[in-house]
C-alpha cells in the first residue's frame, strides 16, 4: 500500500507560505517605519535571522493557529484569546532562544505600553491575534483548495525543494545569521 504523504506535504507548504508571507508581511513594516522607498535598501535588510525571503517564526505560527482553529473556529472569542496566547508565547520563547543562541536581539518592545521583557507587548499580541483570525477563517481556506489542487508529484517536489533551501539556509544562519537593521547585538558581538 502507498503511503500517503498529503497532509505532511500540505502542512510544509502551508508552513512556507506563512513564512514567506510574514517575510513580505515584515519587508513592508520596515519600508514604512524607515521611510524606505527603495527596495535596493529593504533587500539590503532582509528581516529574520535567515537570508531568504521566509521568518519561520510566522509559519510557525501559522500551522499552530490553523491546527488550533480546526478544534476553535466554531467559538471566535476563545479563538481570538487562544490565538493571543499562543503567538505571545511563540514571540517570547523564539526571542528568548535567538538571543540565547546569537547573543543578539532581532526585535525589541522595551518602549511599547505593557511590554514583557522588551519580547512581547499587549497591542503586538492584540494585531497577532487578530492576524490569527484573518489566517484561519480567510487565508486558510483560500490557500488549502488552491494548495490541494497542485498535483502530488509537483506538491512534492515544491515541498522537497523549499525544506532543501530552507536547511542550507538555517545552516548558513547558524554560522552568520542576518544582522540587518533594527538587530541589536549584545556584548559587542
Amino acid at each position: 500500500m502507498k503511503k500517503d504523504n498529503t497532509n505532511a506535504v500540505y502542512f510544509i507548504i502551508l508552513f512556507f507560505s506563512g513564512s514567506i508571507l510574514g517575510w513580505l508581511w515584515e519587508m513592508i513594516a520596515f519600508k514604512y517605519t524607515h521611510n524606505s522607498f527603495g527596495w535596493i535598501d529593504i533587500i539590503q535588510n532582509l528581516r529574520g535571522v535567515l537570508h531568504g525571503p521566509w521568518v519561520p517564526i510566522y509559519g510557525f505560527g501559522c500551522i499552530l493557529l490553523v491546527l488550533l482553529g480546526k478544534k476553535l473556529k466554531q467559538c471566535p472569542v476563545v479563538l481570538l484569546l487562544s490565538n493571543i496566547v499562543i503567538c505571545g508565547l511563540l514571540e517570547y520563547c523564539t526571542s528568548y532562544i535567538l538571543e540565547c543562541l546569537f547573543h543578539a536581539r532581532w526585535w525589541d518592545y522595551s518602549t511599547k505600553f505593557l511590554n514583557l521583557n522588551g519580547r512581547i507587548y499587549v497591542s503586538g499580541l492584540l494585531f497577532f491575534g487578530a492576524a490569527g483570525m484573518v489566517v484561519v477563517y480567510l487565508i486558510e481556506p483560500w490557500l488549502r483548495p488552491r494548495i490541494m489542487s497542485i498535483h502530488p508529484r509537483i506538491k512534492t517536489v515544491i515541498a522537497t525543494l523549499l525544506v532543501i533551501a530552507f536547511l542550507a539556509d538555517t545552516f548558513v544562519a547558524l554560522k552568520s545569521p542576518n544582522l540587518g537593521i533594527g538587530v541589536s547585538i549584545a556584548g559587542g558581538r
